[in-house]
């Protein structure tokens, strides 16, 4: 009988312990779940503030794309009317000549201040070709 109590105080003994042991264990998960957590909900709140951000980002980007293509539209427009305009302004000049010729008028004058025709057809710069 005493054998059987020395057994079954060693038996006790090592349960108090196995129990100490998992307690502690259970305190150490919890700390660490807790550590785990907090920064999980620093990283979700870094997250929202980030897609926030991108969303800002995201906005911005299409504004400016659309202003881009409006200015494109606008330069082409533009270029065009500057193309017809050139091209207008050189048939004026050259009909305006041929009838001073025909006319005879001015023929001293034209002789002493005479310009070629290259020399007054206006060159517009391409605007098309400066858009970068």
């Amino acid at each position: 009988m005493a054998a059987q109590g020395a057994t079954l105080q060693t038996q006790l003994l090592e349960l108090c312990s196995c129990m100490e042991e998992v307690q502690q264990r259970r305190a150490e998960l919890l700390i660490s779940t807790r550590e785990e957590e907090a920064e999980r909900a620093r990283v979700s709140q870094d997250l929202a503030a980030l897609q926030r951000r991108l969303a800002q980002l995201d906005a911005g980007l299409e504004r400016k794309k659309a202003g881009r293509e409006a200015l494109e539209r606008v330069i082409g427009q533009a270029q065009a009317a500057l193309d017809k305009l050139a091209e207008s302004s050189g048939l004026c000049l050259a009909v305006t000549r041929r009838n001073a010729q025909e006319v005879g008028c001015c023929a001293d004058h034209q002789r002493k201040y005479a310009v070629p025709l290259q020399a007054l057809s206006l060159t517009m710069p391409d605007l098309r070709d400066t858009a970068a």
